[in-house]
């Protein structure tokens, strides 16, 4: 497979802003972690890269992933968009860019190409896209000039995703879980909260597990607390039995949490 560069488990960093995303990476990755989420609509980039740049820790050991937003999907304006990421993370290059979401006219093959050119003018390791569907993922790697090493989608305990999750693997696409806790929406859950005190564990922990545990899923849980950090990456630790998995398998809904900024086929069920 090749997303063996990229941690089980990072940091994404949506919504942090200002010394609270600073301290928020710097705590990051002095408890462990080696893989920081991060794109251009977050406006945190700059404080993203500061805190990488002041760990001390060697960038080649740090996993950096940055997005482009849709509005700027055109070649131009997508190297501009990438060249001010590069400026405000003070680096020449960043590990992995990605397309933030599928273009609004669902075409696709400018954007992969000028993706392609960044591997090839060296400001890119990899690429991939984020919020790509099965549908448009498969046309993706279709026309695409280069590898996609990931594709950044919503999936947690209710959104299983199963169907894309397959055609990844199959394609060696790696899947990164976005909002994998659910924005807390299953912290109550009799399942989830029965299975974290059998293991003397938070919830958090109990569905990281079970996602992280899945070959080809990665996960960016949010989290600015140290405790949180630190317990969210615990979650590597967690051997969940076959009897937990098949009580979570229970949990499923299909519930989306994160918000579309237009309609795209294949997102709305």
């Amino acid at each position: 497979m090749n997303n063996s560069f990229l941690p089980k488990i990072g940091l994404g960093t949506w919504s942090l802003q200002g010394d609270v995303c600073v301290d928020a990476v710097s705590n990051a990755l002095e408890v462990g972690y080696r893989l920081i989420d991060t794109a251009a609509f977050y406006g945190n980039e700059r404080e993203v890269g500061k805190a990488v740049r002041e760990s001390g820790i060697s960038s080649k050991d740090i996993v950096v992933t940055t997005k482009i937003w849709h509005t700027e999907l055109q070649p131009d304006a997508m190297k501009r968009s990438l060249e001010i990421s590069l400026e405000n993370l003070q680096t020449d290059y960043v590990d992995l860019v990605l397309m933030h979401w599928p273009p609004k006219d669902l075409r696709i093959e400018e954007p992969l190409m000028q993706l392609a050119s960044f591997v090839e003018a060296g400001l890119a390791k990899r690429v991939g896209v984020s919020n790509f569907p099965q549908q448009l993922l498969e046309d993706a790697v279709r026309v695409t000039p280069v590898p996609l090493a990931c594709n950044q989608i919503e999936m947690h305990l209710g959104l299983r995703q199963r169907s894309l999750l397959q055609m990844m693997k199959g394609a060696e696409i790696a899947a990164v879980a976005h909002c994998p806790l659910a924005r807390g929406i299953y912290g109550q859950h009799p399942v989830l909260k029965k299975i974290a005190a059998k293991y003397s564990v938070s919830w958090q922990q109990v569905a990281l597990a079970w996602l992280v545990r899945q070959p080809n899923v990665h996960a960016i849980p949010g989290a600015h607390d140290p405790a949180h950090q630190r317990d969210n990456l615990a979650a590597l630790e967690l051997i969940l039995d076959n009897d937990d998995v098949a009580s979570l398998d229970t949990v499923s809904n299909g519930t989306r949490v994160s918000v579309h900024p237009y309609p795209i086929p294949g997102l709305e069920e």
